[in-house]
C-alpha cells in the first residue's frame, strides 16, 4: 500500500467531536433542533410545533452552565452539528442524584456511533456532579434505538 492510498483511506473516516454547548452554539443547535423535530415521529414536539429561537436557545444554554446541573453535549460530524444529548438535572436536593436524558441525531447520521459516544460523555458529566441515576424514555415503537440500547445494557 502507498502513502497516497493510506491518505486515501484516513479522508474516508469520520471525525466526531463531542463536547459541550456553549451561548455561541446556540444558532446551530437550534437549527439542528427544528430539523430532526421535521424528520422524527418519536420526539415530543413535531415540525414546526414550537417556536425555537437562537435566542432561546442561547438563553438556556447560558442558565444550565451556570446553575451546573444541566448541561448540552453537541456531536459534530465532519464539521457539521449532526446531534446533541441534554441531559437535565434537578436544583431540588431530594432530587439531585438524579438527571434527565434526551438524545437526538439527524436521521443521515445514525449508525456511526454518536449516540454511544454522547452517552459516554454524559456519563463522564454525571459521575463528577454525584448524579447516579438516569432516566432515559424510547418510544416503543422506535425499535432501532430500542436494540441500540438493549446492547449498552
Amino acid at each position: 500500500m502507498t502513502k497516497n492510498d493510506e491518505n486515501k483511506d484516513h479522508a474516508n473516516e469520520d471525525i466526531l467531536l463531542v463536547r459541550p454547548a456553549g451561548h455561541s452554539d446556540a444558532r446551530f443547535l437550534a437549527e439542528l433542533q427544528k430539523n430532526i423535530e421535521g424528520e422524527s415521529d418519536f420526539l415530543l414536539y413535531g415540525k414546526e410545533e414550537r417556536a425555537l429561537s437562537t435566542q432561546k436557545v442561547r438563553k438556556q444554554i447560558i442558565e444550565w452552565n451556570q446553575r451546573g446541573h444541566s448541561i448540552i453535549f453537541l456531536a459534530i460530524l465532519n464539521g457539521k452539528h449532526v446531534g446533541y444529548l441534554m441531559v437535565i438535572g434537578n436544583e431540588v436536593k431530594r432530587a439531585n442524584p438524579r438527571a434527565a436524558l434526551l438524545l437526538v441525531i439527524q436521521a443521515d447520521a445514525q449508525g456511526k456511533g454518536i449516540a454511544f459516544s454522547l452517552l459516554q460523555k454524559a456519563e463522564e458529566w454525571t459521575i463528577s456532579k454525584a448524579i447516579s441515576r438516569l432516566e432515559l424514555t424510547v418510544s416503543e415503537e422506535n425499535i432501532p434505538v430500542r436494540k441500540a440500547f438493549a446492547k449498552i445494557h
